[in-house]
């Protein structure tokens, strides 16, 4: 671990850098991502599902139906970012106002 940390990967700004992955690349893509977030954004009945809000599950079902590669625990991952994100906004916004 200290012979990693002794010789840093870095990049031509002099950054340290992730070093290379192994195995396969990610394979959601910047567009997989937006569809995720503009779907959670969504309210279900937009789509003709008789739901009130989305569950993690109804979600990734409906994006399957649409062509998206993404399983239950990416859209779960996703829309857990999207709400920590719309609370932070929230929070700043009340704080402005205060």
């Amino acid at each position: 671990m200290e012979e990693e940390m002794s010789n840093p990967i870095v990049d031509r700004e002099g950054c340290m850098v992730d070093a290379p992955r192994s195995g396969c690349p990610p394979v959601y893509t910047a567009a997989d991502r937006a569809q995720v977030t503009a779907w959670a954004c969504s309210l279900p009945v937009d789509h003709d599902v008789p739901l009130s809000p989305w569950s993690t599950t109804e979600l990734a079902r409906q994006l399957l139906t649409e062509g998206s590669r993404c399983r239950v625990s990416t859209v779960r991952r996703r829309v857990s970012t999207v709400r920590r994100r719309s609370q932070a906004v929230a929070t700043s916004v009340v704080d402005l106002h205060a």
